[in-house]
């Protein structure tokens, strides 16, 4: 007589196994989080917006300074809002739209889009477009009209006072606006 002999038919997971792999996977879903941190991520993603949003602005004063003989806007105060004022004051021919600073902060903001300049008469040779930027504290993102581009990092006691972002500007720039 022939011994049947019964199999075990393995039809699915044993409830160790399924432990296991769960454990496995929310570990390794935990650690990649931790390690994109998705908060900086859209930090340096609206930083980058700052940066190509200024070039953008810094093009437009380029084609006004080149019609007004290599002058830029020079307007009321040394510092102004480039989203609102230098706009709706000088750039209008040479832009379709203002771009305003990508900051999720309402109210007082200290991300705005600024654009620095002596206060002459026909207009200046030296300006600077400045904004702080989000996922470097204390550092400015710059570009200035003699050439010099780039993070400026400044340890200042108040960010959103707009006399700091002159000191700023002509630090970085070698410049004496409003001094």
């Amino acid at each position: 007589m022939r011994f049947l002999s019964k199999k075990r038919l393995s039809l699915g997971f044993t409830m160790v196994e399924l432990v296991v792999i769960s454990v496995v996977l929310s570990v390794f879903i935990l650690a990649t989080i931790t390690y994109i941190n998705p908060r900086t991520q859209f930090e340096k993603a609206r930083d980058t917006r700052r940066r190509a949003d200024l070039s953008e602005y810094r093009t437009a004063l380029e084609a006004y300074s080149a019609v007004h003989g290599g002058l830029y806007p020079s307007l009321p105060s040394n510092i102004n809002r480039l989203d609102t004022t230098v706009y709706t004051a000088a750039l209008q021919p040479f832009m379709s739209s203002a771009p305003a600073d990508p900051a999720p902060i309402a109210g007082d903001n200290p991300y705005v889009y600024h654009y620095v300049a002596e206060t002459v008469a026909g207009g200046t040779d030296e300006m600077a477009l400045i904004d702080l930027l989000e996922a470097k504290d204390s550092t400015f993102w710059i570009i200035c009209s003699n050439g010099k581009t780039g993070e400026y990092f400044y340890s200042l006691s108040d960010l959103w006072d707009v006399g700091n972002r002159i000191l700023v500007v002509n630090n970085f720039c070698g410049y004496t606006i409003g001094t």
